[in-house]
């Protein structure tokens, strides 16, 4: 099998705003303000719409239960800043995370949500360093239209590669960037490099795993721990 020309250089995304104390996924403000400090280029919030319909930082109602204790069907704002995560990590609105954002020098990467209508009341301007996850192939043109740089999420395997192309012929234009579960076939890398579009794997916490990515064309590597330090041979 031919190999990848090797590559000196990858990015990496601080997944859902990288790890705190060992803990993951918790999108919260310590997280957040610890992935800046590390100098993560690129940091990754994950989105979820409250009750009051307020744009806030978490991954799903079932996380929010297990970092409180709390079991609901649906959450208003004013619910979720009063909690804290796992007894010490403080929630974060979008709102709060723009503000930081706007000060420092780093690309804002969201999942979960991807409506262009509601992000643009939080995104003024500087739209083009917000990169914006989007599941759906219709909604794809529809962010990039509005100023966002969009990342198409694909599923493993030729199902793939169809989301991919409808989503070509829908927007009749090319995909710039998609998103890939690091279990993805090489076969596929290749065609999808060749096809032109950027590629980012999600999610990678070994360094010689993630070198190997970063061999195979791969631009960019959602991490919860590494740094890029850790890439240098």
């Amino acid at each position: 099998m031919k190999k990848s020309k090797q590559r000196d250089h990858i990015e990496l995304i601080a997944h859902a705003c990288g790890a705190v104390d060992g803990y993951t996924y918790t999108n919260s403000k310590e997280a957040f303000l610890n992935a800046i400090a590390k100098g993560y280029q690129y940091i990754e919030l994950d989105l979820y719409m409250t009750a009051d319909s307020q744009l806030v930082c978490l991954h799903d109602l079932d996380r929010f239960a297990l970092m409180t204790g709390i079991q609901t069907n649906q959450i208003d704002s004013h619910t979720f800043l009063k909690s804290n995560f796992f007894g010490k990590y403080t929630p974060m609105t979008l709102r709060e995370a723009v503000h930081y954002w706007d000060r420092n020098h780093f690309v804002l990467v969201t999942d979960k949500y991807s409506n262009p209508i509601e992000l643009n009341k939080y995104f003024l301007k500087n739209r083009q360093n917000v990169y914006v996850e989007v599941r759906r192939f219709w909604n794809y043109h529809d962010v990039e239209d509005n100023g966002y740089h969009a990342m198409l999420t694909t599923p493993r395997g030729i199902v793939g590669m169809i989301k991919y192309f409808c989503c070509y012929i829908y927007g009749k234009r090319k995909v710039q960037h998609i998103v890939v579960y690091k279990k993805i076939e090489e076969r596929f890398l290749r065609l999808y490099r060749r096809l032109g579009s950027k590629i980012s794997v999600y999610t990678e916490n070994d360094s010689e795993e993630a070198i190997k990515l970063r061999d195979l064309g791969c631009d960019m590597i959602y991490t919860d721990s590494l740094v890029l330090k850790d890439l240098l041979e």
